[in-house]
């Protein structure tokens, strides 16, 4: 394992398991946080010696001022790998927003910055976005077909980084990163906000459920991170997923055999999105990392009930 790594995005729900993960395989971790950003999912490990916390904007990054703050606090601690976690604008409307372009400027302003710092090696994080609408399972040479901005943004990002990267001497991985969960995820997608509604006794209008979606435990996601970044020879694009796809309405039952038996779902009460089918074929992953995921989908859902029974008052 590399000793040092810097992670953007690191109070995020990916970005906090990474620093966690990083931390108990004794890497000394640089945690870079928005100004003013709850640091909440990293209390856990906020006094561990090994970690350091520095803010980080960036959105600032389109800047000169921004790009220079962002270099001297790497160079500072002298990574040898950046993990960049850190995206503008991931839900909700904001995924179809203009301004996602600045998310581009920023991901290569800080491999510039990794570089210049010495890191030798830089993992940025995609998304299944990149890939849009499929009905079979994807791999990672599958031809980018994103219906979001958000999506685009990703995809430009990405080559960008691996085309940049050789010509800076580092060394680079873009991990398309497919359906997370797990405590601590943000209100706004389906397991959070169904547990939540389960132990409230609210209804949570659904859609019909039959999309096919891989779902990957936040945990697992963190483990990937943290091979791709320590395995210098790991370059490319590389799919994050279980491997293995499971319908949401499977998932929606499972969450109320947990939290509240007998409670009836309301399946059809909201119209579908356009992704029907999400699987990622891992074999790249696991070849080149050894990376394999280790947390069964009913053990990960009973720990997001726990969490969300622990949180309601």
């Amino acid at each position: 394992m590399m000793q040092r790594v810097a992670v953007t995005g690191a109070g995020g729900f990916l970005g906090a398991a990474l620093v966690r993960r990083l931390l108990a395989d004794g890497a000394e971790v640089l945690a870079l946080v928005r100004p003013g950003g709850s640091r909440e999912r990293l209390a856990a490990v906020e006094s561990s010696p090994g970690l350091r916390i520095a803010a980080l904007d960036v959105d600032a990054l389109a800047d000169a001022g921004g790009r220079a703050r962002a270099a001297e606090a790497l160079r500072a601690f002298a990574p040898g790998a950046l993990v960049h976690a850190a995206w503008t604008g991931v839900r909700g409307a904001a995924r179809q927003d203009v301004a996602q372009h600045r998310n581009v400027g920023a991901t290569v302003a800080l491999l510039e910055g990794a570089a210049d710092a010495g890191a030798g090696r830089f993992v940025g994080l995609g998304s299944q976005a990149e890939y849009g609408p499929r009905d079979a399972a994807i791999s990672e040479d599958d031809v980018p077909r994103p219906t979001s901005v958000y999506g685009a943004a990703k995809v430009a990002a990405g080559h960008l980084v691996l085309a940049i990267a050789p010509r800076l001497g580092v060394s680079a991985a873009w991990a398309r990163v497919f359906s997370l969960y797990g405590p601590g995820e943000a209100p706004g997608a389906l397991v959070p906000d169904l547990a939540a509604a389960l132990l409230a006794g609210r209804d949570l209008p659904l859609g019909s459920g039959e999309q096919r979606w891989d779902y990957l435990h936040v945990d697992d996601a963190a483990d990937a991170l943290a091979r791709l970044a320590m395995t210098r020879e790991a370059t490319g694009f590389f799919n994050v997923g279980s491997g293995r796809v499971v319908r949401v309405r499977d998932v929606a039952e499972r969450l109320v055999a947990l939290a509240a038996p007998g409670a009836r779902l309301s399946f059809g009460a909201r119209p579908d999105g356009d992704l029907v089918h999400l699987e990622a074929q891992v074999e790249r992953l696991r070849r080149h990392t050894g990376w394999q995921p280790r947390v069964e989908l009913d053990a990960g859902l009973a720990a997001v009930v726990a969490a969300a029974r622990r949180a309601t008052p």
